[in-house]
């Protein structure tokens, strides 16, 4: 079992079924999935697009291109989570974003699939040490609109890093460094 980093701007070649992926959104999607969990939010489930027939009785989390979903109770801010935090305790919550939750889509095949962040770093680490028992790990972030987000491969290898800490081998040398984004 190794780590390493996938470029997840496009098809995500390098999660195979069985894998875990780490999804790294870093600003907004994955720190807004760590604010509504702090909120008290039951779950919190990542889609690419709203369902057509709506989100039943969960609360619609989210943005397209910046702008809050004119059906969503909530934008992609983690800031505005925490300040409306009673609209999402003990609530299901469904959240789509331009980046971060199509980037969910593209590692669907994955077994288990998280999202991090610095604000997460710890627990997430901790949770992927407890249930992580077979195949890779591959921290994935998700970019800007096609291009690399600076932040997203900052977090990305801090994340990358803690799990090599914690004793799972790096799949190779370049899948560490920025420069190979």
């Amino acid at each position: 079992m190794g780590v390493g980093i996938a470029d997840g701007r496009g098809e995500v070649h390098e999660v195979k079924e069985g894998d875990t992926a780490i999804v790294v959104d870093a600003l907004r999607a994955s720190a807004t999935v760590a604010a509504l969990l702090h909120a008290g939010a039951n779950e919190v489930t990542p889609v690419a697009e709203v369902p057509p027939d709506g989100v039943g009785g969960a609360v619609l989390v989210g943005e397209r291109e910046g702008e809050t979903l004119e059906e969503a109770a909530l934008g992609n801010s983690p800031t505005e989570v925490k300040e409306r935090a009673s609209e999402v305790s003990g609530a299901d919550v469904v959240l789509r974003t331009t980046n971060g939750t199509n980037c969910v889509k593209r590692v669907e095949r994955a077994k288990r699939v998280y999202m991090g962040s610095l604000v997460n770093l710890s627990s997430l680490v901790d949770s992927v040490e407890r249930s992580v028992q077979d195949g890779d790990i591959w921290v994935v972030p998700a970019g800007r609109r096609g291009d690399v987000a600076q932040e997203d491969v900052y977090t990305a290898n801090r994340i990358l890093s803690r799990l090599i800490e914690k004793g799972y081998g790096a799949k190779s040398p370049e899948t560490v460094t920025p420069e190979s984004r």
